[in-house]
C-alpha cells in the first residue's frame, strides 16, 4: 500500500537524529553538511570505508551504526560513482537504493548534495523521491497482524539547496508514484 513513507523537502542543513543518508563519489569526498553530522565524522568515515573496502561505487552503501558524537541512529553513505555520468534513471535508482536501506527507520534525512559542488537539480531530486516512494511500497492488507502493532510510516526529509523548486517538481512526480501504487494494489487484490 502506498503511504509507507512520507516525503518532504527541507533547506540544506546538518541532520541530527534518525537515519541520515549522505552521498559521496569515487573520490570518497564528503560535503560540508556531511562532515558536520557527527564529531570527527570524516575520520570515522575514512576508517569505516577502509575496513569495508567501500570505494564509492555506483549505488553502493556503507552503514555506520550509532556513530559517536552524533544524535543519528545510523548514517548511510551512498556512492554515486562518477556523478557527471548519472542520467535521470540513475537518480531514480538512487532513490530506490535509499528506499531499500530505510529498514525500520521512522525518520530519515537525505543530504542531497553532490561532493563535486554541482547543485542537484529539482528534477533529479524529484526522481530520488519517486524512487524512494516506489521502493517503499508494501501490500499488507491480507497479512495477519502481529500484536496489533501497526508499523509507523517513515518520515523522509530531503535536505537540499533548491528545496522549493524540488518540492514543486515532486508534486507532479508524486502523482505518478501514487498511480503506480494504485495499480500495484489492484494487481495484489484477489480476482474474484
Amino acid at each position: 500500500m502506498a503511504g509507507s513513507v512520507q516525503i518532504g523537502f527541507s533547506r540544506l542543513s546538518t541532520p541530527t537524529k534518525g537515519t541520515v543518508f549522505i552521498l559521496t563519489d569515487k573520490s570518497l569526498k564528503l560535503t560540508d553538511a556531511a562532515v558536520k553530522v557527527a564529531e570527527d565524522f570524516e575520520a570515522t568515515f575514512k576508517k569505516a570505508a577502509d575496513v569495508a573496502k567501500f570505494e564509492g561505487g555506483v549505488l553502493k552503501t556503507l552503514n555506520i551504526l550509532a556513530p559517536a558524537g552524533s544524535g543519528a541512529d545510523r548514517i548511510v553513505i551512498v556512492g554515486l560513482g562518477d556523478p557527471e555520468k548519472m542520467n535521470a534513471n540513475d537518480w531514480l535508482r538512487l532513490g530506490g537504493t535509499i528506499g531499500g536501506s530505510l529498514g525500520s527507520a521512522t525518520q530519515a534525512t537525505i543530504v542531497l548534495e553532490r561532493c563535486d559542488g554541482v547543485a542537484v537539480e529539482a528534477a533529479q531530486a524529484a526522481a530520488v523521491a519517486q524512487g524512494i516512494s516506489l521502493r517503499s511500497y508494501v501490500f499488507n492488507k491480507y497479512k495477519t497482524k502481529s500484536n496489533g502493532k501497526k508499523r509507523k510510516a517513515c518520515k523522509v526529509s530531503i535536505s537540499m539547496a533548491r528545496n522549493t523548486t524540488a518540492a514543486r517538481a515532486w508534486t507532479a512526480e508524486s502523482q505518478v508514484a501514487d498511480s503506480v501504487a494504485f495499480a500495484r494494489d489492484l494487481v495484489n487484490e484477489p480476482a474474484n
